[in-house]
């Protein structure tokens, strides 16, 4: 179809594309065009009155009116309908940010518990030693130490960093107070582990 073929109601109201309407929009504007120079004819030739002008130009005016109505409610129908869209994904991505969440909270919970059921923890707690109070009896220090590697073992500790920091949570009294003097010289350098196991 020629661009002077389609009027800009019928482009705009088709639902054509804009360059369709804009190619509308020329075409109207090389007949204002022609109709100016027709004008200009007839103003040479006394033909024309200013009635006939003031029709044209109202004729005009209301063309253009029409034609732009159409094209700003098809603008805001599109927008619309863009807004909702939008507005419909979000929800969904909020809906799967709570089930990430929720699936987050499941694993930290895993992770801090580390698979342990009920029956583990009370079997854990049977195998934890009673705490050494410094006392200098052979018996009773044995008994600690011997208690301590099995406590270990079931942890499953290798290396002495854990067994130390595992082994000190289990002192108390006089023990408790030697160790704690005795990390804060570590801590400031004035002695070292190997001086503490003498």
């Amino acid at each position: 179809m020629s661009r002077e073929g389609v009027s800009v109601e019928q482009a705009v109201g088709a639902k054509r594309s804009h360059k369709e309407i804009l190619a509308a929009f020329d075409a109207r504007l090389g007949k204002v065009e022609s109709a100016m120079v027709e004008f200009d004819t007839r103003l040479d030739d006394d033909v024309v009155t200013k009635g006939d002008l003031a029709a044209m130009v109202e004729e005009l005016r209301e063309q253009m009116h029409g034609a732009l109505n159409i094209m700003a409610d098809r603008i805001r129908g599109e927008v619309r309908d863009k807004l909702d869209q939008m507005s419909a994904e979000l929800i969904a991505l909020r809906e799967e940010v709570k089930e990430v969440k929720g699936d987050w909270a499941l694993c930290k919970e895993a992770a801090l518990n580390k698979s342990q059921g009920p029956n583990e923890t009370k079997a854990l707690d049977s195998f934890k030693p009673k705490s050494f109070s410094g006392k200098r009896e052979a018996k009773e220090l044995d008994t600690f130490l011997w208690n301590m590697e099995r406590y270990f073992k079931y942890l499953k500790l290798e290396d002495d960093e854990s067994k130390i920091s595992t082994a000190t949570m289990f002192l108390a009294d006089n023990a408790l107070m030697w160790w704690r003097r005795r990390s804060m010289e570590i801590e400031q350098g004035e002695a070292d582990l190997e001086s503490s196991r003498r």
